[in-house]
């Protein structure tokens, strides 16, 4: 009969970081910062309004890009990146 041992030790974290946890914490810092010396040079030229008003303005414009592709690929899917569908139809 096979024996179990039982083990009282909790489950302890593992502490340790990979390489591409570093490279995703350095992207991540650096859209950060850049976000927000853009975001001061914006204000400064188109006030408040103005910079919130482009801001919502080219969100817009990313989230129906994103949309249209997403259904370009799910109607057409093919091998590769969406520069596939470029090279195949421009």
């Amino acid at each position: 009969m096979v024996s179990e041992t039982k083990t009282t030790e909790a489950p302890t974290l593992r502490r340790e970081l990979k390489a591409r946890h570093l490279t995703m914490i350095a992207i991540g810092g650096s859209i950060g910062t850049g976000l927000f010396v853009a975001s001061g040079a914006t204000i400064s030229q188109a006030g408040p309004g103005g910079a919130l008003l482009s801001y919502i303005l080219i969100g817009l414009m990313v989230y129906f890009l994103m949309t249209s592709l997403g259904e370009l690929a799910a109607f057409m899917p093919v091998s590769g990146s969406f520069a596939t569908y470029g090279q195949n139809y421009v």
